[in-house]
């Protein structure tokens, strides 16, 4: 519940910022559809400055818990070589032993002037995947300190990329996201911008469970712990 509540927080903030709680309809070819107004940054940098203590207090709230940490260590392991084979892929990699992300490997924008660090794990179970999850959350930490930085960084003009007409050919990017790496395959058409697109989620490379050894009430957990998206899946 706790969790919940800070989540409906930051899903309002998304709202103001781009008229949809989920973020739909900002994205577009080549960017996003509009910037952000001073009032829009001003909600941004609040909401980080609230979100910070409540989160790092929720993190040491689980973190200090031994019930929890009997609960999820040694529990969904993943070994680094089956990760590997599998092609596993963002937090669940990195829990692992598989070390990242696009955003470092593949940085565009002003993504190479932003300084982060990346924890990585090579134990592979829930704990781990929970942890590296938080760590790449808090304020203190590797990615809260990212939007802090984007926030300074970001400066107002175009907004997207112009999209060439270039006749039927395929194209292949690849972009970081809050699950890891997103492929695209867009194919422009003659005379439009685009007529085909294939889009690789990392659901595609992360749907293993783990040690098949858990009992069944350990299901939800191990589950959950890899972040999945199903309708990412589904694609």
């Amino acid at each position: 519940m706790h969790a919940m509540r800070l989540k409906e927080r930051v899903l309002r903030v998304n709202e103001l910022l781009t008229g949809n709680r989920l973020l739909r309809g900002m994205a577009c070819l080549g960017g996003v559809r509009y910037d952000f107004a001073a009032a829009h940054r001003a909600a941004l940098v609040q909401l980080l400055h609230w979100l910070k203590p409540e989160f790092e207090a929720l993190v040491e709230l689980i973190r200090d818990s031994s019930g929890t940490r009997d609960r999820l260590e040694t529990t969904g392991i993943l070994k680094p070589e089956v990760a590997r084979d599998f092609g596993v892929v963002g937090l669940a990699g990195r829990a692992s032993g598989l070390r990242p992300r696009s955003a470092a490997r593949f940085p565009h924008a002003f993504y190479d002037q932003v300084q982060f660090t990346v924890p990585v794990f090579t134990e592979g179970d829930v704990q781990r995947r929970l942890v590296g999850d938080a760590r790449r959350s808090t304020s203190r930490r590797p990615s809260s300190n990212r939007c802090w930085q984007n926030c300074r960084m970001v400066r107002c003009g175009r907004t997207s990329a112009s999209c060439p007409r270039t006749g039927l050919r395929w194209a292949m990017s690849r972009a970081g996201a809050a699950r890891s790496s997103i492929g695209s395959g867009p194919r422009p058409a003659t005379g439009s911008p685009g007529a085909r697109s294939r889009i690789l989620a990392p659901e595609l490379a992360g749907d293993h469970r783990g040690d098949s050894r858990n009992i069944i009430p350990d299901f939800p957990v191990v589950n959950k712990s890899f972040n999945l998206s199903y309708s990412g899946t589904d694609r």
